[in-house]
């Protein structure tokens, strides 16, 4: 059976489930007229069209094949594809795949790819994706205010940032792999970011990295990143510093050509561990963990209930650089 011909006798099923899209996905509203899209015999053949005509917190479905980005949605509206295999919205450089300019929006079953940012997100609205890939973007996502959701999903070969920068907004990863992109996960020193039950893994410009605002990270693992400083996780000081709580996770196997294989604490950043592994990380200095805020009165790093062991050069290391601040006596 086709693709299509099963699609078609999905649909009226597909439409029941969409409401139930985790993490905050829209509601179809009641009487909101649902819409549908492919190649041949939709309401649509196009995407944007579909979105203008569908009322507020209304459910589009759309079929294989490949649709073009530039998609903007300013309510809240769900969007269903067959699966990320079978349906793509494909973007073009120097412009972004999907414009979330406001709502409560979902998006499932599609690869994202091709744009400068895969989801662009302004004036705070919330974009739940589940179950699709984004990938070959210059940014997976971006923007100004706003939530961004990746719930089972692969973010995977982009360029910059796999989850990007969310000013003023945060971002949740959730039993979801982010790999091989520039910086896995980075995140504003005004933002919120939270990894859950993920697997962060061979990005190239640090796995995490936080210029200021909050991390947590919970049952998650961190591995085969490389960087700078913090191979692993790269706390800087941003405006105000970055905080990082890390809880039953393993950070492992990751580099950094300076300071940090495995965690990078800038100054006035702070990082607590609970039931953590840091092992097998290597770096100039701080094979494991690399403390630059030393010189701080009040202490910055918190283990409990964690291992730190078999780093190289060293497990922890904590020093004042004087080309940064004047070092306490």
């Amino acid at each position: 059976m086709s693709d299509r011909r099963m699609w078609r006798l999905a649909g009226l099923a597909t439409l029941s489930l969409a409401a139930l899209a985790v993490g905050g996905a829209g509601h179809a509203a009641p009487g909101a007229k649902p819409f549908t899209v492919c190649a041949r015999g939709c309401q649509y053949t196009t995407i944007q069209p579909a979105v203008n005509a569908a009322a507020d917190g209304g459910t589009i479905t759309v079929g294989p094949g490949v649709y073009a980005g530039g998609v903007t949605i300013e309510k809240d509206l769900t969007l269903v594809g067959l699966n990320p295999k079978r349906t793509v919205l494909a973007g073009t450089a120097g412009a972004n795949v999907v414009e979330a300019v406001s709502g409560d929006i979902t998006l499932r079953g599609f690869t994202i790819t091709g744009g400068d940012l895969g989801i662009s997100v302004s004036f705070f609205p919330r974009v739940t994706v589940v179950d699709s890939v984004i990938t070959g973007n210059a940014q997976g996502s971006g923007g100004f205010g706003g939530f961004v959701g990746v719930y089972d999903s692969l973010v995977t070969g982009n360029s910059t940032a796999g989850v990007g920068p969310i000013f003023s907004g945060g971002v949740s990863v959730e039993n979801s792999t982010v790999s091989d992109n520039g910086v896995g996960v980075l995140g504003d020193s005004r933002m919120l970011v939270v990894v859950r039950n993920s697997r962060i893994l061979d990005n190239r410009n640090s796995g995490i990295l936080m210029p200021g605002g909050t991390l947590e990270i919970y049952g998650s693992t961190i591995r085969r990143n490389t960087g700078v400083n913090g191979g692993g996780v790269a706390l800087y000081v941003g405006r105000a510093g970055s905080t990082a709580t890390v809880v039953e996770s393993t950070i492992s196997h990751n580099t950094a050509s300076a300071k940090g294989g495995g965690v990078f604490i800038d100054i006035l950043s702070t990082l607590t561990l609970r039931s953590t592994k840091v092992f097998k990380n290597t770096a100039q200095k701080g094979g494991g963990i690399y403390n630059g805020g030393e010189w701080q009165t009040v202490q910055n790093f918190h283990s409990i209930d964690s291992r730190i062991w078999n780093n190289t050069p060293d497990d922890y290391l904590e020093e004042c650089d004087p080309a940064r601040r004047a070092c306490s006596p």
